[in-house]
């Protein structure tokens, strides 16, 4: 299930030539098996990503914000439907062995 969720997000990923490229982003929505990330700059799909979720703190909580670090790979690049400009990307986590 996605939850609608608009929380500043950091990825990176490293390219064919062994380049470290950083970028920042913010997701639209969130599930236990990966997010949406808007930003106009993202890596190739199948790229394997790093991909963290700084969580917005809760009214009326102790908790602090807290960074979610996930592992996973981008599985589709979106781009704006009025004028073709990248939008953003889907991101799929690597599944956890849980044996």
């Amino acid at each position: 299930m996605r939850f609608p969720l608009e929380a500043r997000a950091t990825f990176k990923w490293i390219d064919q030539t062994g380049v470290l490229h950083e970028r920042e982003g913010r997701t639209l929505n969130i599930s236990e098996l990966g997010a949406f990330v808007r930003s106009p700059e993202y890596p190739p799909e199948r790229t394997p990503i790093e991909l963290t979720v700084f969580l917005p703190k809760v009214e009326n909580s102790r908790l602090l914000p807290t960074p979610m670090m996930m592992q996973g790979r981008v599985v589709r690049a979106q781009h704006d439907r009025r004028d073709g400009e990248p939008y953003g990307f889907a991101f799929e986590v690597n599944p956890v062995d849980s044996a």
